[in-house]
């Protein structure tokens, strides 16, 4: 049986320790090439770029060879589009355009299965 994924950028937050994030990826070669450099986790940008479902799902599994955390910001707070970016690997979702209690915790639930 396969463990599940420790995430340890939210480890070291919760630590209260500094965490590295890599920006401005366009595909899982950048990720395989900056890997060994050590950074902590990659920002996926799905709402102002160019990344793609095949690319997402390549990206998140480049990073988890990295053993880095894959942080993916969605274009709208919808709970299909959230729940199919969990599934496609990422370690970490970011709503945008959250102005209230009932879209911050509609987000929320849409990361519950």
């Amino acid at each position: 049986v396969a463990s599940i994924r420790v995430n340890k950028t939210k480890q070291k937050l919760q630590n209260g320790e500094i965490v590295t994030v890599i920006s401005g990826l366009q595909s899982s070669d950048i990720i395989d090439f900056l890997g060994p450099m050590g950074f902590d986790a990659a920002w996926i940008e799905m709402e102002h770029g160019s990344v793609d479902w095949d690319s997402l799902g390549d990206m998140t599994r480049a990073c988890d060879l990295w053993e880095m955390a894959s942080i993916t910001r969605v274009n709208s707070n919808d709970p299909g589009l959230i729940t199919r970016t969990l599934d496609r690997g990422s370690m970490g979702i970011v709503v945008p355009h959250v102005n209230s209690h009932e879209a911050a915790e509609q987000a929320a639930q849409s990361t519950k299965y």
